[in-house]
Order: structure tokens, then C-alpha cells, then sequence
């Protein structure tokens, strides 16, 4: 049951990029454009990038950081890396967050 509580986000952004119309697909709004090191955050179109930045800001917080599953600003958030979903934002730095439909993904670099 932990296991399904915690691969809930990320079957709902999955389901939502795969059944979305190609026109919103594309919709997708960089708030912060890809580094050098490949740092990026990003959000489908009904989530404003300040919205986004407020997820990013908790996520890196000592609320969230140490752990692998966050909500920030009414987002569920985990943590993803290399196929697993078990290790805490501060080692992965990449983050899957959704709200219902809407969703941000954070590349911490």
C-alpha cells in the first residue's frame, strides 16, 4: 500500500501526458530553461511558473529536502531518480509533482 501511495503522482502525470491532446502536450511552459548541467523546472500550462518556483522553494526546504515524498503549494511531489523512488530530494535533486492534472517536474541539476 506505501508502495501505491507513492507511484500515485507519477501514474497520474503519466496518464495525463499520455491521454492529453497533442495541442496541450505542447503547451508545456520552461520556468527555468535547461543549465549546462541540465537544470531545469517545468510545468504543464494550467500551473504559473510562480506557482512552480513556490514547489521548487519547498521541495529544497528543510521541510521537504530530507524526505521522498513532499506537498508543496498543493502539489504532491516525489522524488525520482534511476528508476527508484526511494531516495530523498537532497540526493536525487529531481522532483515529479502533480495536482490533479497539472503537474511541474524540477531537474535540480
Amino acid at each position: 500500500m506505501v508502495w501505491s501511495r507513492a507511484l500515485a503522482p507519477i501514474a497520474c502525470l503519466m496518464l495525463a501526458l499520455s491521454v492529453a491532446p497533442t495541442a496541450q502536450a505542447r503547451h508545456v511552459r520552461y520556468c527555468e530553461k535547461p543549465d549546462n548541467a541540465g537544470a531545469f523546472l517545468v510545468a504543464s500550462s494550467g500551473v504559473s511558473c510562480a506557482t512552480a518556483q513556490a514547489v521548487e522553494k519547498a521541495i529544497v526546504s528543510r521541510a521537504c529536502y530530507a524526505r521522498t515524498r513532499c506537498v508543496a503549494s498543493g502539489f504532491q511531489c516525489v522524488s525520482y531518480w534511476d528508476g527508484r523512488f526511494d531516495r530523498p530530494f537532497e540526493f536525487t535533486h529531481h522532483a515529479l509533482c502533480n495536482s490533479g492534472w497539472r503537474w511541474i517536474e524540477w531537474d535540480g541539476g
